[in-house]
């Protein structure tokens, strides 16, 4: 049954190629034609006897089609899970705490997490070098400035940054998971997110034992109470 399905949905694929050179000829494509051009395409093809065919026509517009908001976020989650990876790496280096290590490898594996989404789209990697604190984008300049830089004084200064990182992570995800439908995207950032939380934990756990307060600068403190009680 599922082998059937996705020889239905790639032969989809295959007429959509086909068909295109005919349906877009001599129309001026932009984001909204482009999009009632395919779903014209894929219900010619539709078969009326097929009950699955709704199913199906929403996986191949999906596996085609991402909102340029989708995009722009793939691009930053990429260069974000890379701006925690060098933060941690860096801290790590200088203070020698073991958590720091264990979640800088983690990070990593967030940051090749976004990867394959990127080329499934066909959309261009934002770390075109992966040195420590080299990022195409100015907002990832700015939050390594405006965090490692100006709070590189103590090491729980450097607690702070970490949770502040978290929390800006997880505030993101929340708005991602909320405006996408893509499977796989979803996957991707609900694994980043409990990765996320978990590393909020860990921490809230080493400020604790400092007598130390973080107060959630992006997410509820209902939320961030929640998060560190579990």
């Amino acid at each position: 049954m599922l082998n059937k399905k996705i020889l239905i949905i790639w032969t989809s694929v295959l007429l959509l190629a086909s068909c295109w050179k005919e349906y877009s000829e001599n129309i001026i494509v932009d984001n909204t034609t482009t999009d009632t051009i395919i779903s014209e395409v894929l219900n010619d093809m539709k078969d009326e006897d097929n009950k699955k065919w709704d199913e199906i026509l929403s996986e191949v517009m999906n596996w085609l089609t991402l909102s340029q908001e989708e995009i722009n976020w793939l691009i930053q989650m990429r260069e974000e899970e890379k701006l925690a990876r060098d933060t941690y790496t860096f801290f790590y280096e200088k203070y020698g705490q073991k958590i720091f290590w264990n979640i800088d490898d983690s990070e990593e594996k967030h940051k090749s997490a976004i990867l394959p989404l990127l080329e499934k789209y066909n959309i261009d990697d934002p770390i075109k070098d992966d040195t420590p604190w080299i990022f195409t984008s100015e907002e990832m300049n700015k939050l390594y400035n405006d965090l490692v830089v100006a709070w590189n004084k103590s090491l729980v200064d450097a607690l702070n940054v970490w949770m502040t990182i978290e929390d800006l992570d997880i505030k993101d995800l929340n708005e991602l998971l909320v405006n996408t439908k893509d499977k796989d995207i979803m996957n991707v950032y609900n694994n980043l997110l409990k990765g996320s939380y978990n590393h909020m934990r860990a921490f809230y756990k080493n400020l604790e034992k400092k007598w130390e307060v973080y107060v959630p600068q992006y997410i509820t403190i209902e939320e961030y109470n929640s998060i560190i009680s579990k």
